[in-house]
């Protein structure tokens, strides 16, 4: 008995031992592949005037070195970026079909980490982790480390793409800053806090789309806004819009899915498509007397429990049907007319509740300018023209004659409730079909890598079992040494 029980426990010690060196052999061996897979990968390279090490180091000799370099396809390799002393030009992409295709892969996957001018160059400078062209005073490109951002004083153009998905978390402009460009700041998910300078005059197209802003200030000196330029920022909850902006881009808060406060300056004349698509924070809305046009789609999928509509105001027609969702104003709760003249098309309003006018009762509204006929309108006798002094049923609708003071106090009561709970999850739109998607290269997984999973999977299951039968044993032996 003894001696079989010894005869196990050296059976079992020798599987253990034999476990053990092939686990290890394993581990090497993958340990092996990954660095000899890591040595292949970050093999140092060159090409027409531009060189890459073995630890990122990329050189640009000179313009030519760019335009071989973006060729190759080693972007997402570079750690540090060293301009040479004959590089003029950053990045020129030319005007050609693949232009928007190579924007696509460079800016997500160029990401250094640190930025270096050789001595000697005219036209470029690194300050306080940028790099600048010093004549222009732009700043062209941001190391990735950055995260507190102040943009040194003097600095007046902030380029294209400068800070494209960067991972920083506030910015500080210089008051001699005048244009942010296009997709400046795009998709930087952490930017939470933005200051403004007094000087600047134009923001570009996206150039805050997709980022973390509670709050903006735009100062009265911005006169040019570009399309889409703080879309998608769904933190975003309070807006001041420069005294005279005219006209509220295309898509500049759509998908801001938090923003329930924004000032309509005195002067505004236009609200263009999808300006405030998805707002569904957005309560009270005050049109300036100054607005003639809103496009369509405006404000889709906007639960605003009070609209106030100005004097003459012109719901604008689609121009492409095939692209046109009919209702311009969508769960409106009270919209209050305080003109005399309107001109609506064919469902306007989507699931209005109450129309309350203040000024002259049109003699005529087309009955599907309101797609629910359930809505309650009220107006003054005093103003109407047309319509009689009781109630009676218009286009469809019940009127009921009312008092001003009634009237107020519905406006304060609508003035004073929050959006309805949305009944479904809002629709999720990209930025504009000009918006740049994120890159995201391909992981390859070296086939060796899945035999070392699976051997260790064997190994594992192997103690277990090793494990459970060296108990069943030891207890076996408890009894018999009962007995």
């Amino acid at each position: 008995m003894v001696s079989r029980i010894g005869k196990g426990k050296h059976g079992m010690r020798r599987f253990a031992r034999s476990f053990a060196l092939i686990l290890a052999g394993v581990l090497c061996l993958g340990l092996f592949n990954g660095h000899s897979s890591a040595e292949k990968e970050f093999e140092a390279r060159e090409g027409i005037c531009w060189n890459i090490t073995a630890d990122g180091v990329l050189t640009i000799d000179n313009n030519w070195g760019w335009l071989d370099f973006q060729r190759d396809g080693f972007i997402e390799r570079v750690n540090k970026l060293v301009i040479g002393k004959d590089l003029t030009d950053f990045l020129d992409f030319h005007d050609d079909p693949q232009e928007a295709e190579e924007i696509n892969y460079f800016y997500p996957n160029f990401e250094p980490k640190q930025l270096e001018v050789q001595e000697g160059n005219p036209v470029f400078r690194v300050e306080s982790g940028l790099l600048i062209q010093t004549e222009k005073q732009e700043v062209v490109l941001s190391e990735t480390r950055l995260k507190k951002l102040v943009i040194p004083d003097g600095i007046q153009t902030i380029n294209a793409f400068a800070f494209y998905e960067r991972p920083i978390e506030s910015v500080q402009f210089p008051a001699t800053l005048k244009s942010i460009e296009n997709d400046a700041f795009y998709s930087c998910k952490y930017l939470t806090k933005v200051q403004f300078s007094d000087g600047l005059q134009s923001i570009g197209e996206r150039a805050f789309h997709r980022c973390a802003v509670r709050e903006l200030t735009l100062p009265d000196s911005v006169t040019e806004i570009g399309d889409y330029a703080f879309s998608g920022c769904d933190r975003l909850k309070t807006v001041h819009l420069p005294a005279q902006m005219k006209e509220i881009p295309c898509g500049l808060f759509r998908n801001c899915t938090n923003l329930s406060k924004i000032n309509l300056p005195d002067g505004l004349e236009s609200i263009q498509e999808e300006a405030f698509q998805d707002c569904i924070n957005l309560a009270v809305l005050d049109l300036p007397e100054t607005l003639r046009k809103i496009e369509i789609m405006a404000f889709e999928e906007c639960r605003l429990q009070l609209l106030m509509f100005p004097k003459t105001l012109t719901i604008d027609e689609p121009s492409e049907p095939d692209r046109y969702d009919p209702s311009a104003f969508e769960y409106v709760d009270t919209v209050v007319f305080t003109g005399d003249d309107y001109h609506f098309y064919a469902n306007t309003f989507g699931q209005i509740n109450k129309m309350i006018f203040l000024g002259n009762v049109p003699e005529d509204i087309n009955a599907d300018c309101v797609a629910y006929y359930d809505s309650s309108v009220y107006y003054f006798a005093e103003n109407s023209k047309s319509w009689a002094p009781y109630d009676f049923i218009w286009n469809g609708w019940w009127t009921e004659m009312i008092e001003r003071q009634e009237a107020d106090q519905m406006i304060a009561e609508a003035r004073g409730l929050s959006p309805k709970p949305t009944p479904k999850p809002p629709r999720i739109y990209a930025a504009t079909g000009k918006a740049l998607p994120s890159y995201k290269p391909k992981i390859e997984i070296d086939p060796l890598l899945y035999i070392f999973a699976a051997l260790l999977t064997l190994a594992v299951a192997g103690v277990v079992i090793l494990g459970v039968q060296t108990r069943k044993r030891q207890h076996h032996k408890r009894i018999r040494k009962g007995k």
